[in-house]
């Protein structure tokens, strides 16, 4: 029988059946006041719904605003430009497709996972990284 002060270690391993949806359920919305940079190039829809209308790309590497979140698509409109529509911030497969810009564009900000940030995050020096994937996903 292990004595009251004596220290208690914990260790377990977990596997998640849907990585996208848990990071869908435990993140915080994302910030409208951000600036987002397309870490791969991303179609651009005319509408929320996969299957709407292609009206152009995002290139990787296009500084972007977020002007509404519905789950893991996104309203956008890229800076410099008029051109605006929806796209998914993460793939069906856990890619993070935008990722969330620091002070002055400095690099993507500590404490996220592409765009988003964790709504229950202890510790928000940790950086968590999620593989990148080939261009032009959805």
């Amino acid at each position: 029988m292990r004595a009251l002060d004596q220290p208690c270690f914990w260790s377990f391993v977990f596997c998640l059946k849907d990585p996208v949806q848990f990071l869908l359920d435990n993140q915080r919305p994302l910030d409208l006041e951000a600036t987002y940079r397309a870490t791969v190039k991303c179609v651009l829809r005319e509408a929320e719904d996969l299957t709407s209308m292609r009206i152009g790309t995002i290139p990787k590497g296009a500084r972007l605003k977020v002007v509404e979140q519905r789950g893991r698509r996104v309203f956008v409109k890229m800076n410099g430009s008029d051109q605006e529509g929806w796209i998914s911030y993460l793939s069906d497969k856990g890619v993070a497709l935008l990722s969330k810009q620091g002070l002055r564009g400095r690099g993507p900000v500590t404490g996220t996972i592409g765009a988003s940030e964790l709504s229950r995050m202890d510790d928000p020096a940790s950086l968590l990284e999620v593989g990148r994937g080939p261009g032009g996903i959805e």
